[in-house]
C-alpha cells in the first residue's frame, strides 16, 4: 500500500533516477548526431547516418527532455513515466527482436538492456507512488 512516508521517498528517489535516465538519453542521442562514425564499427550501424538514424537521436533527445522535466517535478510529470516506460520498451522490443533474427550486434543489445533496466525502475516507481499526485 502506498503511504505518505512511501510517496514523498518515491519521489525524493525519482530525482536522481530520472536525471540519471535524462543524462543516459542525452548521451545517446547526441553521440548518434555528433560522433556516428565512432558508432558504426561498435554498434553496427549503416556507414552513414539515414534520415532514421537522425530522427531516432531526436525522438532520444525528446524522450530525455521529458525524463529532466520528471526529475524536477515528479508528481506533476507523472504522466510521462507512463510515456517512458512504452518508448523504453519498444526500443526493447525492435532491438532485441533485430538481435535474435541476427542483423544487430551484441553491443547494441547490451545499450538497449539499460532501456529495459530503466522502465522497469519506472515501473518500480509509478507503483510506490500514489496516482493523485499526493505526496
Amino acid at each position: 500500500a502506498v503511504n505518505a512516508d512511501n510517496a514523498s521517498e518515491a519521489c525524493m528517489n525519482a530525482r536522481p533516477l530520472f536525471t540519471v535516465a535524462a543524462i543516459f538519453n542525452a548521451v545517446v542521442g547526441l553521440a548518434m548526431l555528433l560522433a556516428y562514425d565512432s558508432l558504426v564499427p561498435w554498434l553496427g550501424l549503416p556507414p552513414r547516418p539515414t534520415v532514421w538514424i537522425h530522427i531516432i537521436a531526436l525522438i532520444v533527445l525528446v524522450f530525455g527532455y521529458a525524463y529532466l522535466r520528471i526529475a524536477q517535478d515528479p508528481a506533476r510529470f507523472r504522466e510521462y513515466v507512463v510515456l517512458g516506460i512504452v518508448g523504453k520498451l519498444a526500443f526493447v522490443v525492435a532491438i532485441y527482436g533485430h538481435f535474435v533474427a541476427g542483423d544487430a550486434t551484441v553491443a547494441l543489445a547490451a545499450l538497449v538492456t539499460g532501456d529495459l533496466i530503466f522502465a522497469g525502475l519506472f515501473a518500480a516507481y509509478l507503483a510506490k507512488t500514489p496516482a493523485d499526485g499526493r505526496r
